[in-house]
């Protein structure tokens, strides 16, 4: 299947979103990655970024900021 956009948290069970982007990128999948998460250290969102995610956003957030940054990838993606 193709995605427009997957957005993820990393805490999942069975699978992390750290796997889930080197799932992507092995697979060869175009669909950016928007990672959602709660952890807090400059290491895990360096982490993401570094395996292809395209932001990484930290809960609690904001409904309008969310929107601004899934749009903001969307449109990067054109």
């Amino acid at each position: 299947r193709k995605f427009d956009l997957i957005i993820s948290d990393i805490d999942m069970p069975n699978l992390d979103g750290f796997k889930l982007l080197e799932m992507v990128s092995q697979k060869g999948l175009e669909s950016p990655v928007i990672l959602l998460t709660s952890r807090e250290a400059p290491e895990d969102e360096e982490r993401g970024l570094e395996l292809g995610a395209m932001d990484y956003i930290r809960k609690p957030f904001r409904k309008e900021l969310l929107l601004l940054r899934v749009k903001r990838t969307l449109q990067a993606r054109r």
